[in-house]
């Protein structure tokens, strides 16, 4: 009785083997070989990475046209169709989404083109854009102004904007994605809910708009201080807006946490806390006057090494929490 089922599963596996063949033959479609780390190889050597959307120390991991990091997949510049070769000069690695959209032409030149021509310069904003695009094509209007006639202009107002509760979207039947008409809709359902909430705008004076990008370029120096001496980032939010704290843990003898917070007059003030969250910081607690933001950047740099010296780092930094999405540890940093 066994052997009689070992028997009918093996006949089962060679038809299958067969079916599978037979299917292949019909679409044409044969096995590539060549070899992930081979195309990214071939390709380092030919092009320049400067108006990709993927820089080549990643390309194994990130779509070469959206910038994306996701499952490549091997796409022929010649499709294979058309007498296109298995070899590395012949294929490219893009993201499943992008590579529906690629170029089928019998062109060594065209695929190229398309991928710079596609450019973006920040990972992870391609789809976006392309969001923006549409929208701007059917109401013509940028996005971009839409915001800016908002008052939305800083990280702070982008980041209430994103957080609104919206309606929600689905995909078409079979498409693991939003298309690009869904994303527009999107857009505009945040606009719209926006304009619900907000129904007179009351723009900030200038005197506020100063003050933030004042503390927006120092969290960017802070970002840099604490990247150096592997100290973990937390940027206060409504509850205590213009605080940022710094903090390092090695054990319950070895620990650092310094917050600064921007007052009026863009007059900086620092406190040592048992708080990794200067949202729970109230203002009497900040009781070092430090003045000008280069004051404050220097006794921040000053405090981080002496904790250093005298303790040791942190293997790596554990996150990094700001307003702007820019400065958060990538995937491949934590």
């Amino acid at each position: 009785m066994t052997e009689d089922l070992l028997k009918r599963i093996e006949e089962l596996e060679e038809q299958n083997k067969k079916l599978k063949e037979r299917l292949r033959k019909r679409n044409n479609h044969s096995v590539i070989k060549t070899k992930k780390k081979d195309i990214v190889k071939y390709w380092t050597l030919l092009q320049d990475e400067c108006g990709l959307s993927v820089d080549w120390a990643e390309a194994h991991e990130r779509c070469w046209r959206c910038g994306h990091k996701a499952p490549l997949q091997r796409c022929h510049i010649i499709p294979d169709s058309l007498g296109g070769k298995d070899e590395p000069a012949n294929l490219v690695l893009l993201c499943s989404r992008c590579h529906i959209d690629a170029p089928n032409v019998e062109s060594t030149t065209f695929m190229w083109d398309w991928i710079r021509a596609n450019g973006t310069a920040i990972y992870d904003t391609f789809w976006s854009l392309r969001a923006q695009k549409e929208y701007e094509f059917v109401y013509g209007k940028s996005f971009a102004q839409e915001l800016i006639d908002r008052d939305i202009v800083s990280d702070y107002d982008l980041r209430l904007f994103w957080n609104l509760k919206i309606g929600r979207s689905v995909h078409h039947f079979a498409h693991p994605w939003n298309n690009e008409s869904t994303d527009a809709g999107l857009l505009k359902m945040r606009l719209d809910e926006f304009d619900k909430n907000h129904p007179v705008i009351n723009k900030k004076s200038e005197a506020f708009r100063e003050k933030e990008k004042e503390f927006e370029y120092f969290i960017l120096k802070v970002c840099d201080i604490a990247k150096k001496y592997n100290f973990d980032v937390w940027e206060g939010r409504s509850q205590n807006p213009h605080s940022v704290t710094v903090s390092s843990w090695i054990d319950r003898n070895k620990k650092n946490r310094i917050s600064i917070k921007l007052f009026k007059g863009n007059i900086y003030k620092a406190c040592f806390t048992d708080e990794i969250n200067p949202n729970r910081n109230k203002a009497k607690d900040y009781v070092i006057e430090l003045g000008t933001q280069e004051s404050a950047i220097k006794f921040l740099n000053k405090e981080l090494e002496k904790f250093t010296n005298e303790y040791g780092m942190k293997e790596k930094q554990k996150y990094v929490f700001t307003i702007n999405p820019i400065f958060h540890l990538r995937d491949d940093e934590e």
